[in-house]
């Protein structure tokens, strides 16, 4: 049995699609379309309730886009259909599948289904992406915290060395044997406890210091106990010594 086109009161005509399962702004641009060109170029497959009354079996999409059309202006009132006999539905529904015209037209239900589909991806894509980029910014922040707090103890205030007033000729002169050798203590990393005592001597045994020339002379010429060729110290260690005191 053939099947024919057929111009379909819109009245006539229902769905039992939910309407809102449909994109709006598709259906109001393709009741536009339909209102420009006063026609329908893809046929929607009907099947006949009785003989007045119809539902839709495969387009839905340009069924609710012509009802808005109608509802926009009420001179569009006709749909073009196919009626499929109840025995041929199975068919046709397979043919009008096989063919590519199940999307219905661009934002029909499939293409509506893989819009949804496509979104439902990106969303995830984009959650896969939110957690990554926390796990990164939680690994940052605690990197941050620990330069922080390698900057923050290179930057805490260290104590200050202890200042000794230095002693002027006169004070010095007058300083008995242990404070001599506690005054020289303060350069224990310059000079060793045997050192300190040999200038300890030889300081007390030289006193009274005139000058400070005086004091430095005899510094550089104490001779080293062991070695008698050798000065006990040095001129760099001799400059210590001398300022210190």
């Amino acid at each position: 049995m053939p099947l024919g086109f057929y111009l379909l009161d819109i009245a006539a005509v229902e769905s039992d699609r939910d309407p809102s399962t449909f994109d709006e702004l598709r259906l109001a641009a393709l009741a536009d379309t339909l209102l420009k060109t006063d026609d329908l170029i893809q046929p929607i497959l009907v099947t006949q309730l009785t003989p007045v009354r119809f539902r839709v079996l495969a387009g839905h999409f340009q069924y609710f886009a012509a009802l808005k059309a109608n509802q926009l202006d009420p001179t569009f009132d006709e749909i073009r259909a196919i009626i499929v006999p109840g025995e041929l539905q199975g068919d046709v529904l397979k043919q009008y599948e096989l063919l590519g015209l199940r999307s219905e037209g661009a934002g029909g239900e499939a293409g509506f289904q893989e819009l949804l589909v496509g979104m439902a991806t990106r969303l995830q894509q984009l959650e896969r992406y939110v957690l990554e980029q926390g796990a990164a910014i939680e690994e940052l922040k605690a990197q941050n915290q620990e330069i922080l707090g390698e900057l923050k103890q290179a930057l805490r205030p260290r104590p200050m060395k202890t200042q000794v007033a230095k002693l002027t000729l006169a004070e010095v002169n007058q300083l008995d044997r242990e404070q001599l050798h506690a005054r020289l203590g303060l350069f224990s990393q310059t000079l060793d406890e045997g050192a300190r005592e040999d200038l300890v001597r030889a300081m007390v045994e030289s006193r009274p210091f005139h000058s400070t020339q005086h004091l430095q002379t005899l510094l550089l010429s104490c001779q080293h106990p062991q070695f008698p060729r050798k000065k006990l110290i040095t001129k760099a260690v001799c400059k210590k010594v001398f300022q210190g005191l």
